[in-house]
């Protein structure tokens, strides 16, 4: 992992598949880089970035997931799991049918308790939910 630092003054982690950073309007932003598929270790590496860059706080998060590929079951548990380790709302940016489709698979098979979410097509859409009281999809195992 390499840290770099965004115009914004921001901490920003780029690990093998993304960027991943703080955003100074105070929500995390995990951003897919490539089409590739995507490994659990890879999905390791995304969490613990995002675990060094919000500490001991709980921020809201926007998953931009338009450009990744396909992500490995266990990848996908594991990352669902840790989320909540940093996050209660999670803002997932989608584009393309397989960004869609994964989206679709995060939010009815894998969403942990305690976490809401949604899909966007719209960062602009996104970042206002993050911040409302508006619900999301919550599990409800």
């Amino acid at each position: 992992m390499a840290t770099d630092s965004t115009d914004a003054g921001a901490n920003m982690i780029q690990t093998e598949r993304s960027d991943v950073f703080l955003d100074p309007r105070g929500f995390l932003v995990l951003h897919a880089r490539d089409d590739s598929s995507v490994s659990l270790e890879n999905v390791k590496e995304d969490m613990a970035a995002l675990k060094q860059l919000a500490g001991d706080t709980r921020f809201p998060l926007m998953l931009d997931i338009r450009n990744t590929g396909v992500v490995a079951r266990e990848g996908r548990s594991y990352g669902t799991s840790a989320v909540r380790e940093f996050s209660d709302r999670v803002a997932i940016m989608v584009g393309n049918s397989p960004s869609r489709i994964l989206g679709n698979v995060l939010l009815t098979f894998n969403l942990p308790d305690g976490v809401q979410a949604r899909l966007f097509e719209s960062e602009e859409g996104a970042i206002a939910w993050m911040f409302s009281d508006q619900p999301g999809i919550q599990s409800h195992s």
